[in-house]
């Protein structure tokens, strides 16, 4: 049996997205509009890499010992070592995933004012698809 996989940017939500996707995507014609959500992705994706950058080294030491920890666990065959781990994660996500949600916010904010309902929609349901659980903190 492998270990279980923990990727600490995912849980965290922390994710950027390709623009020339998006408005291919969206099927976006005007040049007008295509630049402005350029420009709003482009500040989304700039945020997302700050709170990478700040957050990394956390991310990277949670999940190096979230794997140490499993290791031990399943060499003990003793699980009790994780409850402490479970409670860390707890921790130290959702502040993380909270400031990625703000931005979200901000951003599905801004593409609402400019986009039509359908396109609108059509976001969201491009955002869920690529981030599950984009929408809900």
């Amino acid at each position: 049996m492998s270990p279980p996989e923990f990727n600490a940017i995912e849980k965290a939500r922390i994710i950027t997205y390709d623009t020339e996707k998006v408005i291919k995507k969206l099927k976006i014609t005007e040049d007008s509009i295509s630049k402005e959500i350029s420009k709003y992705m482009a500040t989304y994706n700039n945020e997302m890499n700050n709170l990478l950058l700040l957050h990394s080294k956390t991310l990277a030491d949670l999940e190096k010992e979230f794997d140490k920890n499993v290791k031990i666990a399943i060499q003990n065959r003793d699980r009790s070592q994780m409850s402490g781990m479970k409670i860390k994660i707890k921790k130290i996500i959702p502040p993380i995933r909270y400031e990625v949600f703000e931005h979200e916010k901000v951003l599905n904010e801004a593409l609402e004012s400019i986009l039509t309902e359908k396109q609108n929609n059509k976001w969201l349901k491009y955002q869920k698809q690529h981030n599950p659980n984009s929408t809900t903190f």
